[in-house]
């Protein structure tokens, strides 16, 4: 079968958009597809004057206005987007998220969605869109419905968005499918329980506000008040001046997979933890859930968006409500490691559910038969 992969994103970057356009390109190509569409979707002519216009209503009116989900931003997409379909003599369209199918050309093949949110579960959720003005708000849910009437079928990342399609785009039941964002193949090693030394917590990702890097330095510094070690490793965020001071908690910057010793040193990380630490205060999905569960490690998450219902849906460890999510996240850490023998069964039983449900071989084969079923069928 023959596919277009429609993204803004850079399929050839392993680091872009938390990997996923490289994943799922690399799994189809792997599957079979000839694929095309490996490159970002220009933002056009229109992208310089819009990015000044944007700035401009950032300082004078401090609200914003979102530049990729304008109408001219979305027409370039699109012809980009049909010129390379028709080239490539595409079968299909895959686009992943809503936006490029928003001005889809009629006679083009049949497209699909995958998506993590929709606009309307994302609007004043993610700080970056608290303060969006009425006007591009708007506008960018009637760009969000033209995609959605466009699609053959959506895949949607989680239960979270997929719940957001049908109560706030009334999409019919059967034209969604949940399809989570994947991970790697599952490491066969055998996993460690937990050091009765000192307990290792992880936390990654690339804001330390909304990603709860300070809750993760609470939780530490409670499980320290305990009577136990605790050594926490930060990936990603740099806390702000002089916050973190106790020698048992390590900032590592960015580990970036496509350099081979920050990728050895990220995987080392994985390998010596405990747990992964995910308290966001906002999270589509998060990508380091399927990290850690591909080797059976137990994540502890904040219950919020799809970060909270995958773990819930795939069994992938505990989620812990925001309100007081650190002594909640404190509490569930103890009980995890109160038991080594029940640690070493989740840890199993984490890694049998991931090796079902989460791998990308797993997710886009399931992806290639729903596209390839909705494509012979009769319009």
């Amino acid at each position: 079968m023959k596919i277009m992969l429609a993204s803004q994103y850079d399929a050839a970057d392993s680091d872009s958009w938390s990997g996923i356009p490289h994943a799922v390109a690399t799994s189809l190509r792997k599957l079979g597809v000839d694929l095309a569409g490996q490159e970002p979707l220009p933002e056009g002519a229109w992208s310089l004057p819009l990015k000044s216009f944007q700035l401009g209503s950032r300082i004078l009116s401090g609200t914003e206005m979102l530049r990729e989900r304008h109408p001219l931003i979305t027409a370039s997409y699109a012809r980009a987007m049909n010129q390379r379909t028709r080239r490539h003599r595409s079968d299909a369209i895959l686009s992943l998220g809503t936006l490029p199918l928003a001005n889809l050309h009629p006679e083009s093949p049949p497209a699909f969605i995958w998506t993590g949110s929709t606009w309307a579960s994302m609007c004043d959720y993610y700080p970056e869109f608290a303060h969006t003005s009425r006007r591009s708000s708007d506008t960018a849910h009637r760009v969000e419905r033209a995609a959605i009437d466009n699609a053959a079928h959506i895949f949607a990342a989680s239960s979270w968005a997929r719940d957001s399609l049908l109560s706030d785009y009334a999409i019919a039941p059967d034209k969604v499918s949940v399809a989570p964002w994947g991970g790697p193949e599952p490491s066969a090693q055998t996993m460690p329980g937990p050091d009765a030394k000192v307990l290792r917590l992880l936390a990654v990702g690339r804001s330390w506000h909304r990603k709860g890097m300070d809750l993760a330095c609470e939780v530490a510094a409670q499980i320290r008040d305990s009577g136990r070690r605790c050594q926490l490793d930060i990936v990603g965020a740099l806390p702000p001046r002089n916050l973190v001071t106790d020698p048992d908690t390590r900032t590592h910057g960015w580990l970036s997979k496509r350099d081979p010793h920050q990728r050895r040193t990220l995987q080392a990380l994985y390998s010596r933890a405990t747990a992964l630490l995910v308290l966001s205060r906002a999270e589509a999905y998060g990508q380091v859930i399927n990290e850690a569960a591909s080797i059976g490690l137990p994540t502890v998450a904040s219950d919020t968006g799809g970060l909270g219902s995958t773990i819930r849906d795939y069994r992938l460890g505990k989620v812990v409500s925001l309100d007081e999510s650190a002594s909640r996240a404190t509490a569930a850490i103890l009980e995890l490691v109160d038991n080594e023998r029940d640690y070493l069964e989740m840890r199993e039983s984490i890694r049998a559910s991931y090796a079902d449900n989460l791998t990308w071989r797993a997710v886009v084969s399931s992806v290639i038969s729903i596209i390839e079923r909705e494509s012979r069928a009769p319009e």
